[in-house]
């Protein structure tokens, strides 16, 4: 049986620890944040993520700098525990004109949980950059009747599965760059430099095979500490670090 529950929240995206909508205007139409989550290929749904316009000057003491979302979603039993999610930006290019989309950060939260009425919290970090990172809040605001199942999802095995594979792929890359003699271009080095020397887990090479950029397999970790302070490096990793396998 099929029930489709809606998923609300907050998002809250920073770039270099400052509020994203403190930079640019998410509240118009030229440049809109945009929230994606997804079981498998077949069911997945997106919904804006609404800003209201930011009034630093006239609220000072409580400026509010996260956008609300609705997003509808038709799960099963026997679902994945672990639900796919994704942050990106949509702009305008005034130039050209045309429409632009740049992901933000793309993690996993815990389905079961949302399900059973719980409100799952998760910081998605840039890969590169942990200063870069977008807050989530997230909860279901209809919860389906008791008796809906879910299945370990392939998610939590990610790390251990891939490693041999992306470890393979990380030497050759090096193997070619040392025997044609390669050099890589300015702002590149970062990707010539080996998987074991900066990248602590496969899924960086990974997903350049899912073609999903490099940079938004990213760590979900707590919302706890000040939003306006920069934080360290996180633990790679494409779920969040509260939680645990049903």
């Amino acid at each position: 049986m099929e029930h489709t529950i809606q998923l609300v929240g907050r998002v809250k995206s920073f770039v270099d620890a400052l509020p994203m909508d403190s930079i640019a205007d998410l509240s118009g139409s030229n440049l809109r944040v945009y929230l994606y989550c997804w079981i498998d290929p077949e069911r997945g749904e997106g919904g804006h993520v609404h800003y209201a316009p930011c009034d630093i000057a006239g609220n000072p003491q409580a400026p509010v700098h996260d956008g609300e979302f609705s997003i509808p979603l038709r799960i099963r039993d026997k679902d994945p525990d672990l639900l796919k999610v994704l942050c990106c930006m949509r702009m305008k290019d005034e130039e050209s004109r045309n429409t632009k989309n740049y992901t933000l950060a793309v993690s996993a939260t815990q389905l079961d949980r949302l399900v059973a009425g719980e409100e799952q919290a998760f910081t998605m970090y840039d890969q590169f950059n942990p200063a870069n990172y977008t807050e989530v809040r997230m909860g279901v605001a209809n919860p389906p009747p008791q008796g809906i199942t879910f299945t370990r999802s392939a998610l939590w095995d990610i790390e251990g599965d891939f490693k041999s594979v992306a470890t393979d792929i990380s030497n050759n890359i090096m193997s070619n760059i040392v025997t044609n003699h390669m050099q890589s271009t300015e702002g590149c080095d970062l990707f010539t430099a080996g998987l074991t020397r900066y990248v602590p887990t496969p899924l960086f090479f990974l997903s350049l095979f899912l073609g999903t950029p490099a940079y938004t397999l990213m760590t979900a970790g707590s919302l706890g500490g000040p939003s306006s302070t920069r934080r360290p490096a996180p633990r790679i990793f494409p779920r969040s670090s509260r939680i645990t396998p049903s």
